[in-house]
């Protein structure tokens, strides 16, 4: 307790006894009205600092998106750049050229050149995600040449391309015999 409020409750009778003077409630209207209105001052750097927050998290998302975007590439970009043993190579190479060679056999099976372009374009897309699994299977493969379960994995990844585009052409050939 401060010192004026024991001082008011000792004395309170004398502070209770007296009557405000005449004209007391009009004067306080009157310094009430005088007084200058006291307004909720608004800080003008609120909206600022929530432009700030906006352009601080885009920025992050944006960094964030091109970093994975760049590390994804520079995966792929070593993951090509890895030699790889001449006979490894060599069977890569023929399991290359096989699905290269099947993709031109969908043309003789697809009834038009719309399902072909599709067919080579769905085909494509599955190779890009093989490219990218060989990518990760080559710097596994600088890091241990000797684990023959990698180059069997190699070589096996390869061979899915092959595989993609066989089943295709048999989904292909399929659909055309029983439309016939």
């Amino acid at each position: 307790m401060s010192i004026l409020e024991d001082k008011i409750k000792r004395n309170r009778g004398f502070f209770d006894n007296k009557e405000p003077s005449p004209g007391h409630k009009e004067r306080f209207l009157d310094k009430l009205e005088q007084a200058p209105e006291l307004t909720v001052k608004r800080h003008r750097l609120y909206p600022l600092l929530k432009i700030s927050a906006v352009l601080i998290i885009l920025i992050s998302v944006v960094y964030l998106a091109t970093n994975i975007i760049n590390t994804r590439q520079i995966n792929k970009a070593l993951g090509q750049r890895i030699t790889l043993p001449e006979d490894i190579s060599n069977t890569l190479a023929y399991y290359d050229a096989q699905a290269g060679a099947k993709l031109k056999e969908i043309d003789r099976y697809a009834p038009n050149q719309v399902v072909a372009d599709f067919a080579r374009k769905e085909a494509n897309d599955q190779f890009q995600n093989i490219d990218i699994s060989m990518a990760s299977l080559r710097k596994d493969f600088a890091k241990d040449p000797d684990n023959e379960m990698l180059k069997a994995a190699l070589i096996n990844t390869q061979k899915k391309k092959v595989e993609i585009v066989d089943n295709i052409i048999i989904q292909l050939d399929f659909a055309n015999t029983k439309l016939y």
